[in-house]
């Protein structure tokens, strides 16, 4: 690069130098940054600042390729000054680049929710309460019934945090191990349509002596529309796929940020298949002999 060139054999279309000014314009002249050194002053050994922060932060962002500076005075005619440069032999003199980086706002927290409460509901006892097994279920069984599930895990301590930026769902499919299912299994997750109490929630009932509206459960979908169809969430274990010994997680996100925001009081998920015969699956519950197979609600939280 010189006066005349910017590459080998390769001209400036500009004797000087090409440039962009700070309004886009192609030789224009209102500059980045400017400072001035009165005629009277000399040479003080200190370093004089330009604020360059506005090009900079277009080479940052990608906005243009970073081709650096273009410095010049405004004037060209007995305003001669010098200034140190790479090459200068004290580190101390050497052109320099301060750039600061502003805090990140807002940070995200990752927060892993377990504990859960979680119930099995069985057409076929229907009036029998499982809060203990070490498994939850879903979908159907010919001949014998539907099962579906309630859920729920505290999130009182996250109410006022902010945005849930995400929320996973994560449950460990164990069963069946060996066969695959007739159909697929398509899982699905509403809003229970009011709370339940662990204790006595069952197919037929969601508290002591107090029934479903609708046996198995009463829910509301995505668009609040009362035993609806569009859930908040789904996933599709296909009928040839078994158990692969991990986790599988369902976006919960939008229901989750409806329970934290206070949009709606937590009364967790009710789980079930989108049909329910010929393709019955298991996943382990809260009380799974290993804490490594529990369910758990995995979050990102915008603080």
């Amino acid at each position: 690069v010189s006066w005349s060139k910017k590459d080998n054999g390769v001209a400036w279309n500009n004797a000087g130098g090409d440039w962009y000014d700070k309004n886009g314009v192609l030789q224009g002249n209102t500059p980045y940054a400017t400072i001035t050194l009165k005629a009277s002053e000399l040479p003080d050994s200190a370093y004089h600042e330009l604020d360059v922060t506005g090009l900079v932060k277009e080479y940052a962002s990608g906005k243009y390729e970073n081709t650096g500076f273009l410095i010049k005075a405004r004037t060209e005619n007995n305003n001669y000054i010098a200034f140190y440069s790479t090459e200068a032999g004290n580190e101390n003199q050497k052109p320099r680049l301060t750039v600061t980086e502003q805090a990140a706002v807002n940070p995200v927290i990752d927060v892993t929710v377990t504990g859960a409460k979680d119930n099995r509901l069985r057409e076929a006892s229907s009036n029998t309460v499982y809060k203990s097994s070490s498994f939850i279920d879903i979908g159907g069984i010919g001949g014998v019934g539907r099962y579906r599930d309630v859920m729920r895990f505290d999130l009182s301590e996250y109410e006022a945090s902010g945005e849930v930026i995400n929320a996973a769902l994560s449950l460990y499919w164990y069963y069946p191990s060996r066969t695959s299912r007739p159909e697929d299994t398509v899982i699905e997750v509403y809003r229970p349509a009011a709370s339940w109490n662990p204790d006595y929630v069952s197919w037929s009932k969601k508290d002591k002596g107090v029934a479903w509206n609708n046996v198995g459960g009463d829910w509301y979908d995505k668009n609040g529309v009362l035993q609806g169809s569009t859930p908040y969430a789904t996933i599709t274990l296909k009928a040839s796929e078994l158990p692969d010994s991990t986790y599988h997680e369902i976006d919960v996100t939008d229901l989750v940020n409806e329970y934290a925001s206070g949009k709606y009081e937590n009364t967790g998920f009710l789980i079930k298949a989108r049909t329910e015969n010929n393709n019955y699956i298991a996943f382990y519950s809260t009380e799974a002999g290993s804490e490594t197979q529990r369910p758990k609600l995995n979050l990102q939280l915008k603080s």
